[in-house]
């Protein structure tokens, strides 16, 4: 039997067009649920609770009670680490909810709608389209990260720091820009090395004006600014310092805060050495990948969407 030449019904389908088909989709869905169900398994096993996370729970009850940010009454120290969460959790109780467990359930499922908005940032940092197995990799590796299933449920906002982080460079990735710009400006109020973040994610916009154009840009780096510096101002206003307690706790001040910084960094490293693996593909991508992916090696603690 010879086949027409015009006949197109032979014609090769076009590369993962089966992945677009209802039964592709409902093979990605699966694909991401049992990365999402190996993640909280991960998290079950470490059934872990910060110290801090008490901290930061009692400043949200008594913002909600009517004391103000403080830990004890009529005594301004900042000592949380992330205003945004406490302003949530501050919300929680005053709907009546008990904090602990909903710090860690909302932590727990933040954690998932990571999970699955790094599996769209896999494909939106590629120049062309992205097999979802080649996809699920990166989820499948935040999962299995220790330190991340580990912090899940602990009821800091570590889960709200890494979702915020991955929308952010997933919606400048897309072209939101606006919804880039309202999730970094949250980003900020989440935790302060967001800034490294931030000055990426800056980069690369004024790498790539000609495709966004300055004004949008520009819209995003008032916002991101503005919120910087009102966090800054509201905080010298309200406690009398510029930088948060916890900095001067933690670090002490001085150029050996920033020794303790590479200790702290081999001892991560040492705990975590598939980490150091994991960094070979990020040193490609800043040689030989495009613009996103360059953006994303730039900083690879947002690359993997986590930050310890």
């Amino acid at each position: 039997m010879e086949l027409n030449p015009g006949d197109h019904s032979f014609q090769q389908a076009p590369p993962f067009q089966n992945w677009r088909s209802l039964r592709g989709k409902l093979a990605v869905v699966a694909l991401l649920i049992l990365i999402c169900s190996f993640y909280l398994g991960h998290v079950r096993a470490y059934d872990f609770v910060s110290d801090d996370t008490f901290i930061t729970l009692r400043y949200a009850e008594n913002l909600a009670e009517g004391h103000g940010l403080v830990f004890n009454h009529n005594d301004r120290i900042e000592g949380f680490s992330s205003p945004l969460w406490t302003i949530v959790l501050s919300a929680a109780h005053g709907v009546g909810l008990d904090l602990l467990p909903t710090s860690r359930i909302l932590g727990t499922v933040i954690g998932l709608v990571a999970l699955v908005l790094l599996y769209l940032l896999v494909s939106a940092a590629s120049d062309h389209e992205v097999h979802p197995l080649i996809a699920g990799i990166a989820p499948l590796a935040l999962a299995s990260n220790g330190s991340f299933a580990c912090w899940a449920a602990s009821g800091m906002e570590t889960m709200l720091y890494t979702a915020l982080l991955v929308v952010s460079f997933l919606a400048a990735f897309s072209g939101r820009l606006r919804l880039a710009t309202l999730s970094t400006m949250a980003l900020i109020l989440t935790r302060p090395e967001s800034a490294i973040a931030v000055a990426v994610l800056g980069l690369f916009l004024l790498l790539r004006h000609r495709e966004y154009g300055w004004k949008r840009i520009a819209l995003w780096g008032i916002a991101s600014c503005g919120t910087a510096v009102a966090l800054f101002a509201s905080r010298y206003l309200y406690y009398g310092q510029w930088l948060p307690n916890t900095f001067y706790a933690k670090t002490g001040g001085g150029l050996e805060a920033i020794g303790r910084g590479f200790v702290y960094l081999r001892q991560y490293a040492a705990d975590h050495e598939g980490l150091v693996l994991m960094s070979l593909p990020l040193i490609y991508a800043a040689i030989a990948g495009n613009a996103k992916q360059r953006c994303l090696a730039l900083s690879p603690r947002q690359a993997c969407g986590w930050a310890p």
